[in-house]
C-alpha cells in the first residue's frame, strides 16, 4: 500500500537524521526510532499536511527532471513548520517513478507516479544524541 510505503519512507528519513553517529553497542538503545521519534515524527506529518506540502491536500507545484539518485522526476517544495515552539525550515522531495513517465504524466496524475517523499527538518539535539559542543 503506497501509504504505507510513504509512512516508512518518511520514518527512515527522520530517524536518519536524527541520527548522529552515537556507537551503538549490542545492549545500548538504538538512537532512533524510540517512542519520543515517533510521536515527533506523526507530529511533524501534521504540520506538513496542515501546510499543504503533502498529500492529500498538497500544493500543486512544477515537477522538474532530476538525476540518479535522486529520482527521474522530483517535486521540492520547503515552508516554515513550528515543531516544539521552534519555527525552521523544513523541505519536501517528492520522488516520482514509473514506465512512461514524464515531467507532463507527473503534471497530470501526480498520485499515479509517486514513488516516495523525503522530508528534510533539522531537530534539535538532546541528552545522548547531542553532537560534541565546539570549544
Amino acid at each position: 500500500m503506497k501509504v504505507l510505503g510513504l509512512a516508512i519512507s518518511f520514518g527512515m528519513v527522520l530517524s536518519i537524521l536524527n541520527f548522529t553517529g552515537a556507537t551503538a553497542q549490542d545492549d545500548a538503545e538504538p538512537s532512533f526510532g524510540q517512542p519520543g521519534d515517533i510521536a515527533f515524527a506523526t507530529e511533524l506529518w501534521r504540520e506538513l499536511e496542515a501546510a499543504r506540502l503533502v498529500e492529500p491536500r498538497s500544493i500543486i507545484a512544477q515537477p522538474y527532471e532530476g538525476s540518479d539518485p535522486h529520482g527521474v522526476i522530483l517535486i521540492t517544495l520547503d515552508s516554515t513548520v513550528t515543531m516544539e515552539g521552534r519555527e525552521d525550515t523544513v523541505i519536501v522531495k517528492k520522488n516520482y517513478a514509473g514506465e512512461d513517465i514524464s515531467i507532463e504524466s507527473v503534471a497530470t496524475k501526480p498520485d499515479q507516479f509517486l514513488d516516495a517523499i523525503t522530508v528534510m527538518f533539522r531537530r534539535e539535539q538532546s541528552g545522548r544524541n547531542s553532537p560534541p559542543t565546539e570549544r
